[in-house]
C-alpha cells in the first residue's frame, strides 16, 4: 500500500511505497485561483487529504482523486489559545488522525499542549 508525502511544503503531494520509497502517483494541490503552495503534514482521511499548510494556522481538506481544495480550516483561536499558556509558542504545524475516535489530534511549534477536535469528515 502506498503513502502519501510532501516534505518540500510544495504544490504537489506523492504516492509512495513505502519499503522502497518509489512515486507511484503525483498529485497537485488546486484551489479555485490555480495551483496551491505550501501544504505540510498530510493525514488521509475518508477518501480526503488533510494538509496543514506551512506557517500558517490552517488545514485544508483536498479530494485525494483530483487534488481540488474544497475546505479552510482556521486554527487561530487554538494558536491564541496556546499562546496564553505559553508566550513562546509559534504557529500550528501539526495534525494526527486517531482513526478509533475518529478524532484529529493538532499540535504547534513550541506548544504547551495538544488537542484533539472532531472534525465532520
Amino acid at each position: 500500500m502506498a503513502s502519501l508525502n510532501n516534505d518540500n511544503g510544495t504544490k504537489i503531494i506523492y504516492n509512495i511505497y513505502p519499503i522502497d520509497f518509489k512515486r507511484v502517483k503525483t498529485l497537485q494541490v488546486i484551489n479555485k485561483k490555480g495551483s496551491f503552495m505550501k501544504i505540510n503534514k498530510l493525514e488521509y482521511i475518508n477518501n480526503f487529504i488533510y494538509a496543514n499548510v506551512y506557517e500558517t494556522n490552517s488545514i485544508i481538506k483536498i479530494v485525494a482523486s483530483s487534488g481540488k481544495i474544497i475546505g479552510l480550516l482556521d486554527l487561530v483561536s487554538l494558536t491564541n489559545e496556546a499562546k496564553a499558556r505559553y508566550p513562546g509558542s509559534l504557529q500550528m504545524n501539526g495534525i494526527a488522525y486517531d482513526p478509533v475516535s475518529g478524532k484529529i489530534f493538532i499540535t504547534g511549534k513550541m506548544w504547551p499542549t495538544l488537542y484533539k477536535r472532531q472534525f465532520i469528515h
